[in-house]
């Protein structure tokens, strides 16, 4: 039987990063509590259909449930979807390498990309520049993501904040809750809480949408509801039911009898395909060609799955942080000045991201910060057992209690005490859940 508790430790984070230091911060954790978190509320057995529903912000516990689900599942689907929920979650607790390790999918580690960076016949361009340029021709941009890559939604956030200048107003996102009274309600003081979405719980994805939100978008809603989605299950193809329907949902909300409206739309993986594949059937149409007929005109489709040698590295176990054309912020390939598209979304979306390998500092990927305006905050959650994991959790001093972390770290059992990167000159305050 597992025990769990939290600590609370308030502070205002001023000229020293360290949280033990002797700058005025508290040293003694607060005993309290937020969120009721104890096991009852985690389904006997895992249901891929409904998980997530009554998880609430309780990652760790989250995680300790699938683990023990992962022992005893028999069912080799089920094994598949709990190994894909235990990546996305290790993902959301700031453990990416974890999370690529847990993954089967290595589509992510492309090496069509690591070959093409060094071919002298490919031209490279920043992936931020390039799309931004791109986009200018269009008034709608579907982006895409690997579900356990917070990295991939670091860009999309960068990405979000340069359309944003050139006009873009609406942004979609599969992951928001479909259900648009639940998520017109999950907003509190301007913070996504764990109602917001399933994969808005990502602290990455969470800090997206907090600044969409001050930047002025509006954020459309648009996967099928739970109802939708059973009865999509029960005409001759769910897929294809799920795809148009999502297409028609954006297209409604965001950009009928709104021409001069612009959308930027957040998708998982294939969603993004903007093409049928050679000898590709009706029935394998994915959103984004929906979506781009009901626009009636071309729309920008960007791949950031296949290119991503971040995945490929860690997967093979293998640091290309001393190669330095495998090292460095995004990049998009060209040969005779057309963008290229890689791997399995080849011809079918119009532009590839490679995501090459970033730096380490403080044991926390540099790629955080690519944000700006944050700084770190050393020796988080210190008096906390050594012989426990530990998630620890940074929250703006006015956050809701359920609100999405603006960051958080899992220390394993016996690991070094994280370091959180948190807003620079803002009031926090720093959860710290013991297993």
């Amino acid at each position: 039987m597992k025990h769990w508790s939290l600590v609370t430790i308030p502070f205002l984070l001023a000229a020293s990063p360290s949280l033990g230091s002797p700058s005025g911060h508290p040293t003694s954790p607060i005993i309290g509590g937020s969120l009721d978190c104890s096991m009852e509320h985690f389904p006997n057995a895992f249901n891929f259909a409904t998980w997530g529903s009554s998880t609430k912000g309780c990652y760790l516990e989250e995680l300790h449930a699938l683990e023990r689900y992962q022992v005893i599942a028999a069912d080799p689907d089920d094994q598949f979807e709990i190994s894909s929920r235990i990546a996305e979650l290790r993902g959301m607790m700031g453990d990416e390498l974890a999370a690529y390790r847990k993954t089967d999918d290595v589509s992510a580690s492309s090496a069509e990309s690591e070959r093409l960076l060094g071919d002298p016949t490919v031209d490279q361009f920043d992936a931020l520049t390039k799309i931004t340029e791109l986009a200018a021709k269009t008034r709608v941009v579907v982006i895409n993501e690997a579900h356990f890559a917070p990295h991939h939604r670091m860009f999309s956030r960068l990405l979000v904040r340069r359309l944003s200048a050139a006009g873009f107003s609406f942004l979609g996102a599969e992951a928001f809750n479909a259900e648009p009274e639940q998520f017109a309600r999950s907003f509190r003081g301007g913070a996504p809480t764990h109602q917001t979405g399933y994969y808005v719980r990502d602290p990455v994805f969470g800090n997206l949408v907090r600044e969409a939100l001050m930047m002025g978008y509006k954020l459309v809603p648009y996967e099928l509801t739970h109802v939708e989605m059973d009865s999509a299950a029960k005409t001759n193809n769910f897929q294809q039911a799920r795809e148009r329907g999502q297409a028609e949902r954006l297209y409604k909300r965001a950009l009928k009898d709104k021409p001069r409206a612009k959308l930027i739309v957040l998708v998982g993986f294939d969603h993004v395909k903007e093409r049928l594949a050679p000898n590709g059937s009706e029935s394998s149409k994915r959103m984004a060609s929906y979506l781009r007929e009901l626009v009636g005109e071309d729309i920008l489709t960007v791949d950031q799955v296949a290119g991503d040698l971040t995945g490929r590295f860690h997967v093979r176990g293998q640091d290309c942080s001393g190669v330095s054309q495998f090292h460095g912020k995004p990049v998009v390939l060209t040969r005779n000045e057309e963008p290229l598209s890689l791997g399995r979304y080849s011809g079918l979306v119009d532009v590839s991201v490679v995501h090459r390998c970033t730096g380490i500092d403080h044991d926390r990927p540099t790629w955080l910060q690519e944000a700006r305006r944050v700084r770190p905050l050393l020796n988080a959650c210190a008096n906390t057992p050594r012989d426990r994991r530990v998630l620890a959790q940074a929250f703006l001093q006015t956050d809701p209690p359920d609100a999405v972390p603006v960051d958080q770290v899992l220390r394993s059992s016996g690991g070094s005490n994280p370091t959180l990167i948190v807003p620079e000159q803002a009031k926090v305050r720093v959860e710290c859940r013991v297993e």
